[in-house]
């Protein structure tokens, strides 16, 4: 007979077993690739890639890709990026001004607005989440990246910095 706190001990074994196995390599005996903390609450639709000036890549990032309405008014809202690996691209029909509020965001954000050249026309550093605050375009946009706050300072990434992106 197990008292409580016996039960405690098993479920914290089994626990320790399977994040253990999940984490192990593919059974082959070496282990896996590193992995990324990944929100499973975020897709990974697609992936965006960001270059410098001398076309050399800077780093690639994950995406989950809103490309309705729906999904487009949803956004981030109630969901944390948990590191620089992973972000959301909003993909619109058009270039147009456009405007982000962080109403149920819980974290700050960097919001990059890209324009018609795929390059990054404006950045907002370090949303306030939670709020009312808006956050603006300079100019007709038609992709919108939201990353973890601090990626753009992180990657130097700035505004002219160019991007591509491809769905999986």
């Amino acid at each position: 007979m197990y008292t409580s706190g016996g039960k405690a001990l098993i479920y914290t074994a089994v626990l320790i077993f399977l994040v253990a196995t999940r984490t192990a390599g593919s059974g082959t005996g070496t282990p896996g690739p590193p992995r990324s903390k990944i929100d499973p609450a975020l897709r990974c639709d697609g992936a965006v890639f960001w270059f410098d000036a001398d076309n050399k890549r800077i780093t690639t990032i994950d995406v989950e890709i809103a490309d309705t309405r729906r999904q487009r008014i949803t956004g981030l809202k109630g969901r944390h990026l948990l590191d620089f690996s992973r972000g959301m691209l909003f993909v619109y029909p058009d270039a147009a001004p456009r405007t982000f509020i962080m109403t149920d965001t819980p974290a700050p954000l960097d919001i990059l607005f890209i324009d018609e050249n795929n390059q990054v026309l404006n950045i907002h550093h370090h949303t306030r989440p939670m709020s009312d605050s808006t956050y603006r375009s300079q100019g007709p946009s038609g992709l919108v990246i939201e990353v973890r706050a601090g990626f753009c300072t992180h990657h130097d990434i700035r505004p002219g910095t160019r991007v591509r992106w491809w769905r999986y």
